[in-house]
């Protein structure tokens, strides 16, 4: 059997000047590093052994995922690490993501993913026979996937643009038979929205109106994507959009944009309205 042979694919907008130090952070751990830079024409910074490859214009993370998968194949992966710009590995991230796949005699790992983000550790549901947690879904940054899976099931859904493009491709991977498992350990810093203060006490995510329109969206298609084979979790997903979509709009700065976002994408998402918001909408959510 051929070595492992991980690439890391990371997906950048406008990187801020951190980028080049968390960019040190991954490339002592795998066999080669691709940056796409996703139409912002960032100017090339970091180390020399990054490869970086560009969009002329800015297409949404699945596209960008895509194009370094694509690019990690021709450079002979058998696992590609998927990156966010603002994510931070833990300096064993990676031999400690690669030992699932080691670990695991009956269960068909397609992808191992992060287990502490943040200093929060995740919570599995479920635990196999050979002692590998596993979860439902989680988020695409810090995710190394089988290019196996990646054959058997395809890429990010580049229709979904942004916002739950993670959660659609894993419960695509375990519709296919494959298991999505927790690397026990595996630590990440990983920023995640903006925290804002409720109203009656405590906080919630925070993101532009733009952003709501996608989450709104993509969580209703996504829901019902999956409908059939996951009801429970597809009801639970519709009844949290719905939630957090109605507490940003009671409690957010900008209450009114978020409001029509949250309409237009609540309508596009029954009627399965997918690729990147319309102009006119995004017009006016600025």
């Amino acid at each position: 059997m051929a070595p492992d042979r991980v690439v890391a694919v990371v997906a950048a907008f406008h990187p801020d000047h951190g980028f080049a130090g968390r960019l040190e952070g991954v490339i002592g751990q795998v066999a080669a590093t691709v940056v796409v830079d996703d139409g912002s024409a960032t100017e090339r910074s970091g180390p020399a052994q990054v490869e970086w490859l560009r969009h002329s214009s800015n297409r949404g993370i699945a596209a960008a995922l895509n194009t370094g998968i694509a690019r990690a194949r021709e450079l002979g992966a058998t696992h590609v690490l998927t990156l966010d710009q603002d994510t931070e590995l833990a300096v064993d991230y990676v031999a400690t993501a690669l030992g699932v796949f080691s670990r695991a005699r009956g269960t068909r790992v397609g992808a191992a993913v992060a287990d502490v983000i943040n200093g929060t550790p995740s919570r599995p549901t479920w635990t196999t026979a050979e002692g590998l947690d596993l979860a439902p879904e989680a988020i695409q940054s810090g995710m190394l996937v089988a290019v196996a899976c990646l054959d058997a099931v395809g890429g990010f859904d580049e229709r979904l643009v942004i916002d739950s493009v993670d959660r659609e491709f894993c419960h695509r991977v375990r519709a296919h038979g494959w298991a999505v498992a927790i690397a026990g350990g595996a630590a990440i810093r990983h920023e995640i929205g903006r925290l804002e203060p409720l109203r009656g006490g405590g906080a919630y995510e925070w993101h532009e109106p733009f952003r709501q329109y996608y989450i709104v969206r993509n969580g209703i298609v996504v829901a019902r994507r999956f409908r059939r084979e996951e009801r429970q979790w597809s009801r639970a997903m519709l009844r949290s959009t719905w939630d957090e979509a109605r507490r940003i709009v009671r409690n957010g700065p900008r209450s009114g944009r978020h409001a029509i976002a949250t309409v237009v994408g609540g309508i596009h998402g029954l009627v399965g309205r997918l690729g990147r918001l319309p102009r006119w909408l995004e017009r006016v959510l600025r």
